[in-house]
């Protein structure tokens, strides 16, 4: 399904000021429900959800050619995170990651970030 681009932007606003709320109302701190995968310590939740922030931000920056530069350190709490719970079961053919891609030990963060999440970090649209 399409969305306009306005609509698009309302809806990441939206969804980011509930976000925003949900922290400021004490959701690290509780179990929350993801879902179908049950309930999960908030603070979890959240770390998840940051780096899918993450990735996927960078997904969308890189396909409409645009700038993507979140804070290195969050790029590095997301990378620890998820570091610690992608197993190899979660990759691959109907996994929620691809199998990862090898850059420089001296990459950025967020190509550090994006090649272990399975992204080729120097794609670019044709």
């Amino acid at each position: 399904m399409r969305v306009a681009p306005d609509e698009a932007a309302g809806r990441i606003q939206d969804a980011a000021a509930t976000l925003g709320g949900a922290v400021a109302a004490g959701a690290t701190e509780r179990n929350l429900v993801i879902s179908d995968q049950g309930r999960m310590p908030g603070d979890m939740a959240l770390s998840m959800i940051l780096g899918e922030y993450l990735i996927h931000g960078w997904d969308l920056a890189r396909a409409t050619g645009q700038a993507w530069d979140p804070d290195e350190d969050t790029i590095r709490t997301a990378h620890a995170f998820l570091a610690g719970m992608v197993t190899p079961e979660y990759r691959g053919p109907g996994g929620m990651f691809g199998p990862e891609v090898d850059v420089p030990a001296d990459a950025p963060a967020l190509e550090k970030l994006v090649g272990f999440a399975g992204r080729d970090p120097k794609w670019a649209p044709a």
